[in-house]
């Protein structure tokens, strides 16, 4: 007996490939392209020239990126990221208009340009030792006194940021991997301060990057990563 159209999708929802995935199971890594140790001095030998007491405090940054909250294999951030938006992707079309006296034909559609930004948005939790005004607001002070021309490895602001998404399963297994190259944050939301209600604060940054390229796994590949 043939198997029915509605058996073969439920079927195949049983299967992890096409199970629904959860969209609460994701990371960030923010990972610089100089070692860290390079990259914190880049920041802080440029954000003196902003003002000479504007420094990074070893001791908070110890603090921040130390072995309690970051691991080599996290990154920057992973601890702190608490929304990500990704960026869309799509092409501008027009509808040209059909010549004259074509009756009741239509004018055809035409492709044009790429329109995809080249800018994500990353929400920052904020706690005692806020990693935004700890780290992001400096970056972005460099950022703006370097530019974005590329550096040698060792002088480079830049970082790569992977937002990897995980799903059901033993170990909670990966299932897609973002990737954003030769990252810099250029914004940092403004803050205003009340006496209504207490709240859990969130830091959105903006980010520019330069490519970006995603995988998607099979059952086989995702419980490796």
């Amino acid at each position: 007996m043939a198997v029915s159209p509605r058996d073969f999708f439920l079927n195949n929802l049983a299967q992890w490939e096409f199970d629904i995935p959860l969209q609460t199971q994701w990371i960030v890594r923010i990972t610089p392209r100089a070692n860290l140790e390079s990259f914190l001095f880049n920041i802080r030998s440029t954000i003196t020239v902003d003002h000479h007491s504007f420094d990074l405090n070893p001791n908070i940054m110890s603090l921040l990126f130390g072995p309690a909250v970051q691991t080599p294999l996290d990154g920057i951030g992973l601890y702190f990221a608490q929304s990500m938006s990704l960026p869309p992707e799509e092409m501008s079309v027009t509808n040209v208009a059909a010549p004259g006296g074509s009756g009741g034909y239509l004018g055809g559609p035409t492709g044009g340009d790429r329109t995809s930004g080249r800018t994500i948005n990353i929400d920052f939790l904020e706690t005692n030792l806020d990693f935004a005004d700890g780290i992001i607001r400096p970056w972005i002070i460099t950022t703006s006194y370097n530019g974005l021309i590329e550096l040698s490895p060792n002088e480079s602001i830049k970082a790569d940021i992977e937002m990897v998404q995980y799903t059901k399963g033993e170990y909670r297994p990966a299932r897609k991997i973002h990737v954003f190259e030769n990252c810099v944050p250029y914004s940092l939301q403004s803050r205003t301060l009340d006496y209504e209600s207490e709240k859990v604060s969130r830091n959105t940054v903006g980010w520019v990057f330069n490519h970006y390229y995603y995988r998607l796994l099979t059952e086989s590949e995702a419980s490796v990563y």
